[in-house]
């Protein structure tokens, strides 16, 4: 009896020293087990992964965790120098794997397949299915959100729709007074450091085009080229390097252990002051836009068609018309569509007319060219403002800058990773005798093409 009463009596005396254990001490046991799990499962999905990229030609990394990263590990203080050894380092994969025109390198745990072959490129650019962002894109949600850079499939489709007449080019040519004037700003600034050996054009580039892009876009001004102290501008440059840092430091991918460290703290910081800058102006302009429909202000009118408004109307107009119209548009939605075209749209175009000026200025000959094409047009009178009469009459100037950036398009583009999925592996069948994971990451390299 007392046999069948107590069949098992090591389970009761395992049960009371359970009871005992200390709850933090239970708790960490949890935690330690639950996250040996979770690097175990890391490590078997590499594995697989590994069975199918290692048979595509590429380099493979030393270190399992940092990926091809760790090459520039020793140059990790500077952000700008990781982005020029990174750069290089993919050119140097480019031309060490010509022949085959196809690559993979790792960063951190995720492997990257990089195509440059004319036919494989075609195939990636005008497929209609290939449109989802990779998960590195997710890195940029708490900044931007999921707009118009981070969004994908129907979501990505109706907010370009939405955007689009925004950019029409009749609605630009509507703003040029703006270019002009902060144009004219960047000139003096110029003058200033004609006599210095060398000048950083990005630098005064990209101030005056995040300073044209928030007077057209938002409708506002915030004077970066005049006061490069500027919160917003200071809180801009600080989200952008922070991101960059964490990029390719694949252990603070985490969104935890991104948030404890110091580029984390950073970058937080410097965030909220940049959303509560987009969302104060946003809601400033709502306000605006309301009170003068109740005047039955023409130019602050609900958006009857662009052609039809008195002023020019910002990206932020008709955003906020759109949310008048149609409330499914939050205000949310509209930080996240500002904050996106406040940095893409001022990085990219700073970096088109920075690139534009080095070449022309390595070649004296175009240079001459385009200087004598602008005196025919302007003559004597160098400082009146510049017309769209003036703009269509600048020919080589023209022919020169789409040659320019044939090159910039590299730097515009190719930052751009997507999601190639298993289902649509017929699209590679004739073209590469290679085989891909289900969700696939890949790069297209449009330098090398």
């Amino acid at each position: 009896m007392d046999a069948i009463s107590r069949p098992y009596p090591y389970l009761r005396s395992f049960s009371v020293n359970l009871t005992e254990w200390p709850a933090t001490t239970f708790l960490l046991g949890v935690f330690i087990s639950l996250a040996f799990i979770k690097i175990l499962a890391i490590l078997i999905r590499r594995q697989k992964l590994a069975r199918f990229i290692n048979k595509i030609p590429g380099i493979t990394p030393i270190n399992p965790f940092l990926g091809n990263v760790a090459i520039i590990s020793q140059i990790f203080d500077s952000t700008d120098k990781i982005r020029v050894m990174f750069f290089q380092i993919l050119c140097g994969f480019s031309h060490m794997f010509d022949k085959e025109r196809i690559f993979r390198f790792w960063i951190g745990i995720q492997p990257i397949v990089a195509f440059y072959k004319p036919e494989t490129v075609e195939v990636i650019l005008s497929s209609p299915t290939i449109l989802e962002k990779s998960d590195e894109y997710v890195l940029l949600h708490p900044w931007l959100g999921s707009g118009l850079l981070t969004s994908s499939g129907n979501k990505w489709r109706a907010r370009r729709k939405m955007v689009t007449p925004a950019f029409h080019f009749r609605i630009l040519e509507d703003f040029i007074v703006v270019f002009n004037e902060q144009s004219q700003i960047l000139v003096e600034k110029l003058r200033q450091v004609q006599n210095h050996k060398w000048v950083n054009m990005v630098n005064y580039v990209t101030l005056c085009t995040l300073d044209a892009i928030c007077e057209s876009a938002m409708g506002i001004q915030i004077h970066a080229q005049k006061n490069i102290e500027s919160p917003y501008v200071q809180a801009i440059y600080e989200v952008a390097e922070m991101f960059m840092a964490r990029l390719i430091r694949p252990w603070l991918w985490p969104g935890l252990l991104f948030a404890l460290s110091p580029y984390g703290r950073r970058f937080h910081k410097s965030l909220k002051e940049l959303h509560d800058f987009t969302r104060k102006v946003i809601l400033n302009r709502k306000v605006h836009i309301l009170n003068a429909q109740k005047t039955n202000e023409d130019d602050f009118a609900p958006d009857n068609g662009i052609g039809s408004l008195k002023r020019p109307q910002a990206f932020l107009d008709l955003l906020i018309n759109h949310h008048l119209n149609d409330p499914s548009l939050t205000l949310e939605d509209i930080r996240e569509e500002v904050d996106t075209f406040m940095f893409e749209g001022h990085d990219t175009t700073a970096m088109g007319i920075s690139w534009t000026l080095y070449l022309i200025g390595l070649n004296p000959a175009v240079q001459k060219k385009v200087q004598d094409e602008l005196d025919s047009i302007f003559g004597n009178d160098t400082e009146r403002p510049i017309t769209t009469d003036d703009i269509k009459k600048m020919k080589y100037l023209e022919c020169a800058i789409k040659v320019t950036q044939e090159d910039v398009y590299v730097q515009l583009c190719t930052d751009t990773l997507c999601v190639y999925r298993y289902e649509d592996r017929s699209l590679f069948s004739d073209r590469t005798k290679h085989m891909f994971d289900r969700r696939q990451h890949v790069y297209v390299d449009v330098q090398e093409v």
